[in-house]
């Protein structure tokens, strides 16, 4: 417990400050002096968001399978880094020809 001093003329207060000194705290999902998601949690949520669920969706769905509580926020900012490659598949030229082919059978089982 580190205590800390006010160093005002006009008050003598004393306050106490918990530090954690021997840095046992381990974060969920980000890794200490990590400031990206690299567990695989960020391509779940990139699928899960592909397949039509809502951002809101998305974090109720992570939160009841892995048990681990993320932000709309960051769900965002993972969903949004997709962005750019969207618009890409958006604006590509298209062929002038596609093919398409039409199969079509009937599959009678006689008596032998």
């Amino acid at each position: 417990m580190d205590i800390r001093r006010n160093r005002s003329s006009q008050s003598g207060y004393r306050g106490t400050h918990t530090q954690n000194e021997n840095s046992t705290f381990e974060p969920e999902l980000i890794g200490k002096r990590e400031r990206e998601l690299h567990s695989g949690i960020d391509e779940q949520i990139i699928a899960l968001y592909a397949q039509g669920n809502s951002v809101e969706d998305v974090r109720r769905l992570i939160q009841d399978h892995h048990g681990i509580e993320i932000s709309v926020g960051k769900i965002s900012q993972i969903t949004d880094n997709v962005l750019p490659e969207i618009e890409a598949w958006k604006t590509r030229p298209l062929l002038s020809f596609y093919p398409i082919v039409y199969l079509d059978a009937i599959h009678f089982k006689g008596a032998a």
